[in-house]
């Protein structure tokens, strides 16, 4: 066997390997959060223009962009980088009232 034919590196190994079981528990906190939010604000027990709104949607955003790259979900990955990006957006706004 030469040089070419060897096996891939543990590094190659490392980065084909599923993510662990912590990559799924923060996808679905994430999810959680999200949903969270939004079935607070729908019940009127949030303000969907405040802090804690928009703080849930981006924490919520963050996890799930996490597991999404994780498990290479290109599409997720930038939608949850767009509501995060609202999200931060409308917290400067709140911060600067």
């Amino acid at each position: 066997m030469n040089a070419t034919e060897a096996q891939p590196s543990t590094v190659d190994a490392e980065a084909d390997r599923e993510p662990g079981r912590h990559v799924d528990v923060l996808g679905w906190i994430g999810t959680v959060t999200v949903l969270l939010a939004h079935a607070l604000a729908n019940t009127d027990r949030i303000d969907d223009t405040g802090w804690m709104y928009h703080g849930l949607n981006l924490a919520g955003s963050a996890a799930l962009g996490y597991l999404c790259v994780r498990r290479k979900v290109w599409q997720s990955v930038w939608l949850n980088a767009v509501w995060g990006v609202v999200a931060i957006v409308a917290l400067v706004g709140i911060a600067t009232r």
